[in-house]
């Protein structure tokens, strides 16, 4: 008599004995393809300009490629390998110009494909954080993400959690004319397919401030293709 009566407060209490977290499970990056919006900005930038592209993900045994089509231009080619540490790694890059500009477009790209998750089941309220480090040719950066869990959706069909946060750390960049450090800050939001754990859509604001040089901002928005 007594299991029952607590059974019934149990329900009564709007499902307060029920589990509500969830598990953000990390899946293969693909196959997957997106539509990428890079508006970019500051007194780095040669001139302010929108540029849109198509991104197509296929996977492969121990990462993905990606392919990036940007109008008529050469499609850009990176290949991604998944470290022993679970860290994804942008080992080659074709048809970028100029070379570390390229490259740390598409470093802030691959953070948004893997975002850092939590190591725990999480509901609707909670952090997390994390340290990651990102070296390409060209470029070394260390970002320091904040995500927390804000809602539920519906996104391209998909049951996603809806992530928004911070991002800030230290960049190093290599150019023709020299090796220039400095700082990185902005803000996230992301919609995470619960299955099987990839992007659904993302907007991130980066500003890139290069010492000696200025501020340049980066908005990158990912919509299902």
């Amino acid at each position: 008599m007594r299991r029952a009566a607590a059974t019934v407060v149990c329900l009564l209490a709007m499902g307060g004995c029920a589990d509500d977290r969830v598990v953000l499970s990390r899946g293969p990056l693909g196959p997957a393809s997106y539509t990428v919006t890079f508006d970019v900005s500051g007194e780095v930038a040669l001139a302010a300009e929108t540029v849109s592209a198509d991104l197509d993900v296929a996977p492969t045994d121990d990462g993905a490629v990606l392919r990036l089509a940007i109008a008529d231009d050469e499609p850009i080619i990176a290949e991604l390998r998944r470290t022993d540490d679970g860290r994804l790694s942008l080992e080659t890059v074709q048809s970028v110009s100029p070379p570390s500009a390229g490259e740390t477009d598409l470093a802030a790209l691959v953070g948004q494909l893997d975002p850092p998750l939590a190591d725990a089941p999480v509901r609707i309220g909670d952090e997390w954080a994390s340290v990651r480090r990102i070296a390409t040719g060209t470029v070394e950066a260390e970002l320091r993400t904040q995500l927390r869990l804000v809602r539920f959706a519906r996104v391209g069909g998909d049951d996603s959690a809806v992530l928004q946060g911070g991002v800030s750390g230290t960049l190093r960049t290599t150019t023709p004319s020299g090796t220039f450090t400095g700082r990185v800050s902005g803000s996230t939001e992301m919609a995470w397919v619960l299955d099987p754990g990839r992007l659904a859509a993302s907007e991130t604001t980066l500003r890139w401030n290069i010492e000696g040089a200025g501020e340049v901002e980066i908005r990158t928005r990912v919509a299902p293709g």
